[in-house]
């Protein structure tokens, strides 16, 4: 049998990077982001957003910043 990948909601998304929600659907306009919809609510794998984490900060002037 085969692990489920741990999911999470976009209002903790929105938290975790200090976002609006709508953000996250910019975000996932530009691809940094692939949601996982289910019954009209979106998820995100835990995995992806680890990922956007370690790539660089999130910043006013875009999505991201380079990580010094």
């Amino acid at each position: 049998m085969t692990e489920l990948e741990p999911l999470m909601t976009a209002r903790e998304v929105a938290d975790l990077f200090g976002r609006q929600l709508r953000t996250l659907t910019n975000w996932e306009v530009e691809g940094y982001l692939v949601p996982i919809r289910i019954r009209k609510r979106r998820y995100y794998r835990r995995s992806d957003v680890e990922a956007l984490l370690g790539t660089g900060k999130p910043s006013k002037s875009g999505p991201f910043t380079e990580s010094k």
